[in-house]
């Protein structure tokens, strides 16, 4: 994955997330995917990968845990990579005031 750009894309098996992986994947960037649910991660790397001839990698995890920040910051340092693009797409349902809502919930 070392020659082209890598994005990495939070919340990217569906919706907004999954639109932006293949605008990403078009543009040639290898992809680093994050999200729940394991057999769509694999699906989408598999389809983006041969549409594209991109490289990606996927990290099957719920970003809701606590610990997912470090989680994920570790794994991609294992993989020796470099990351060009950060889109932080995950989502979670949160109603009200932004300005209410605490930090730490965010």
């Amino acid at each position: 994955m070392k020659n082209n750009k890598i994005a990495l894309i939070t919340g990217c098996t569906s919706g907004i997330g999954k639109a932006l992986s293949v605008k990403f994947a078009q543009q040639g960037y290898n992809l680093i995917w994050v999200a729940k649910n394991k057999d769509k991660l694999k699906e989408l790397s598999n389809h983006l990968s041969q549409n594209f001839r991109i490289k990606s990698v996927f990290i099957a995890y719920g970003l809701e845990k606590p610990e997912a920040a470090e989680y994920v910051f570790r794994r991609v340092q294992e993989l020796d990579l470099k990351i060009d693009v950060l889109v932080n797409n995950a989502g979670f349902n949160e109603f009200g005031s932004f300005i209410k809502t605490s930090r730490e919930r965010f």
